[in-house]
């Protein structure tokens, strides 16, 4: 059973870039493990494959948390993925108007108030609304070339509920809502259908936020319902000890290219 989502994953070439861009945001920096296991079963979903990675994961007062993970390289051919909607507690922050279908879609489903900032060094951008009383990740928006097909997946999958949907500058979009049984693990995704050219083969070194982290309890469950809501591929399950938690890991990719980590803590 899904449970709620740990976290969204943001790519780095070296950790220190990317804990320098998350630290100028207020956010508070729970582990850095480094050296950690890059398991074989990830190969087919990384664009080079290296035998180990760093780790960084960073909280917001509230919502999900953000996983920092560098390898030896970042893609940079690859789409935004799940861009995040943070409130930040900072000023010192500058964020600029966007104008883009995207955005409109943003502030149709959110309200106004967010801004684009870009991630120095990362070549990846999020959206931000500066200077509130705490921090929180409200949701990822990702595009995706066929809205109904990830829908589905979304909530036969992973048993999430859609929320509210809309149209806005003739781009379709809808909110969804994976479960969350703690408030550290709530998190909603704005999913944008996006007409042309949409990049479908995702990397998990892809510059931005290439993968959602789901909690689960029980990892061989959650990955048949992955099967038969009609994913691209489902991974093998591996063991991963991060932060000296024991983890089994298992990866899959949607109908529109979606990375997904499911993540089960092992009891000892």
């Amino acid at each position: 059973m899904i449970v709620g989502v740990d976290h969204i994953a943001l790519t780095c070439a070296d950790l220190e870039t990317g804990q320098r861009a998350l630290d100028s945001l207020g956010l508070a920096e729970r582990f850095a493990d480094r050296g950690v296991a890059n398991a074989p079963q990830k190969r087919a979903l990384l664009s080079e494959y290296g035998p180990l990675h760093d780790i960084a994961v960073y909280d917001p007062d509230n919502g999900s948390a953000i996983e920092l993970t560098a390898h030896d390289v970042m893609h940079r051919g690859g789409r935004n993925g799940y861009t995040p909607v943070l409130d930040v507690t900072v000023d010192a922050v500058t964020v600029e108007p966007a104008e883009d279908c995207e955005s409109e879609c943003l502030a149709a489903a959110f309200g106004n108030g967010f801004g684009r900032f870009a991630l120095s060094g990362l070549d990846t951008y999020c959206y931000l609304r500066p200077v509130c009383e705490t921090s929180c990740l409200h949701a990822g928006v990702l595009t995706v070339a066929d809205l109904d097909a990830s829908l589905s997946f979304f909530s036969s999958g992973l048993s999430c509920k859609i929320d509210r949907q809309g149209v806005t500058g003739g781009r379709r979009w809808a909110v969804v809502k994976p479960p969350a049984l703690m408030p550290k693990w709530r998190l909603e995704l704005l999913l944008v259908e996006e007409h042309g050219n949409v990049e479908e083969h995702r990397y998990l070194d892809d510059a931005g936020w290439p993968c959602l982290a789901c909690l689960t309890t029980s990892i061989e469950v959650d990955a048949e319902k992955l099967r038969q809501a009609s994913a691209r591929q489902v991974g093998e399950i591996f063991d991963l000890e991060v932060n000296g938690k024991a983890l089994r890991i298992l990866l899959a990719s949607g109908p529109n290219g979606e990375l997904l980590e499911l993540i089960e803590i092992t009891k000892k």
